[in-house]
């Protein structure tokens, strides 16, 4: 035999040996993961995909794709990208690969002995009979085994999995070639706003509207309650049902004044105040309120309270404490009707391209007042006797990390109000006041929305009235 050759199971086969198979292909929209095998003769080689996003937080839960059970059960509703959702989402480091034996091949053959059973490949070589075939892994599996045999390039390895769909993938995140879509269901992450005891298990929307659809709600004494109690559920303005942050000994204390990222601010807060700087709804609220972190607070102190910044982690979004007490609409939300500013318009009222209430000429050089949207002053400014820019606790868009705010919606009032924000802000409850919304009212544009940050309620009042002003951020 010759040094390039050797004979197996009675065959001449070639000294060439194959390769591992580790790339893949997948357009984008199949349910199927492929590569070519190259040439060569297999023995003890594996056949093997992989993925880095192949993990559990990235598939939906309950669903198997190779072998991977997904956990994912997706964010809240009222979110737009999964940017806001990062800390529902997991990121584990584990990478799913198959690794198997396959056939193989010898270092010595030659071309006098056993010919008949050979035939020569492309560049001249004695080798094997017998041709290799596909390989076509089990649905779900990425591990497969190449037959033995001589391959000539011209095969394949083929993975499939029936739910390696984008609907089963979260959303943005790539596995074998396809993006997910899947972002969740609001009635799966939002507990039952029906009032309940603090000691009382939250159940989900979902639970409450359709695992136990049709069957009688209870009246106990302690316990969620579908006929409610005088004496426990109110609003929270001052009852028992509820226990608010406890900033007992807080004095001047600071913590998350420094850190790249906003998680690594909460860690800071959550390491000088330990437990009350996580506010968890389902064990301190009345209802169905979520979870609050504080990112930031600030040594200045507004009506003996520290000004901070908490963290709504449903739905991603930063609350400012109040950024003043008395300014219009016109100057809260930004409104103007100055030459060149890009969102100048006619107030049909006269308020906001009134001096009296905004400023007034041709930008940049003149800008708009606003409490909370900034452009780097360009066009806005939130310098102003009326705006107090501490109550952002140092976040801005010149901040590490850059923090954006605007005006709440009456909309974010209503979401936030039912996750619990009047029991986590510093400044609401006992020393709460009413707060412009962004909202005009339609049925008379001379009136915006605001919110009653010490009982919850909403109501509207002239755009040309003082009032306070808190931002909501990303």
């Amino acid at each position: 035999m010759g040094a390039d050759c050797t004979a197996v199971a009675g065959k001449i086969v070639t000294g060439a040996q194959g390769n591992n198979i580790t790339s893949w292909s997948n357009a984008g929209s199949g349910t199927t993961v492929s590569g070519s095998i190259p040439d060569g003769y297999y023995q003890a080689k594996q056949c093997s995909f992989e993925d880095l996003d192949l993990t559990p937080a990235n598939i939906a839960n309950g669903v198997n794709i190779f072998g991977v059970l997904g956990t994912a059960s997706g964010p809240y509703a009222a979110c737009t990208d999964d940017a806001l959702n990062a800390a529902q989402c997991s990121t584990a480091a584990s990478r799913y690969v198959y690794t198997a034996s396959y056939g193989g091949r010898s270092a010595t053959c030659s071309a006098g002995l056993n010919a008949a059973a050979c035939w020569t490949n492309a560049i001249n070589q004695y080798t094997t009979g017998t041709a290799g075939a596909n390989v076509n892994g089990a649905d779900g599996s990425l591990s497969a085994t190449i037959p033995t045999g001589y391959y000539a390039g011209t095969e394949t390895a083929t993975m499939s999995d029936t739910d390696l769909a984008a609907g089963n993938i979260r959303s943005g995140v790539n596995i074998f070639g396809t993006t997910g879509t899947f972002t969740g269901t609001f009635a799966l992450n939002m507990a039952s706003t029906q009032h309940r005891d603090r000691t009382t298990t939250q159940v989900s929307v979902h639970a409450e509207s359709t695992t136990n659809a049709a069957t009688a709600y209870t009246n106990s004494g302690a316990g969620y309650r579908a006929v409610p109690s005088i004496a426990k559920d109110d609003d929270g303005y001052t009852g028992t049902s509820h226990r608010p942050v406890n900033r007992t000994g807080w004095s001047t204390t600071t913590c998350g004044m420094a850190g790249a990222t906003i998680d690594l601010r909460i860690a800071d807060c959550a390491a000088v105040f330990t437990t009350e700087a996580t506010w968890d709804g389902s064990t301190k609220g009345n209802a169905g309120q979520g979870t609050w972190r504080l990112v930031t607070r600030t040594g200045d102190l507004s009506s003996a309270k520290g000004r901070e910044v908490w963290r709504d982690e449903r739905t991603k979004l930063l609350w400012s404490s109040k950024v003043g007490t008395a300014m219009n609409w016109c100057r809260a939300s930004g409104s103007n009707f100055i030459t060149n500013n890009p969102t100048a318009e006619d107030d049909p009222s006269d308020y906001c391209d009134n001096a009296t209430y905004q400023n007034t000429g041709t930008g940049p050089a003149t800008k708009a007042v606003s409490a909370c949207f900034e452009d780097g002053e360009n066009y806005f400014t939130t310098s102003h006797a009326s705006i107090d820019n501490a109550g952002k606790a140092g976040l801005n868009l010149s901040s590490t990390p850059v923090v954006a705010w605007r005006l709440p919606t009456i909309h974010d009032y209503h979401i936030a109000e039912a996750n619990g924000i009047r029991f986590v802000m510093p400044d609401m409850l006992a020393n709460g006041a009413v707060e412009w919304s962004s909202s005009v009212v339609s049925g008379d544009r001379l009136y915006a929305w605001y919110f009653d940050s010490g009982n919850g309620s909403v109501n509207y009042n002239f755009r040309f009235s003082t009032t306070a002003a808190r931002c909501v951020g990303r």
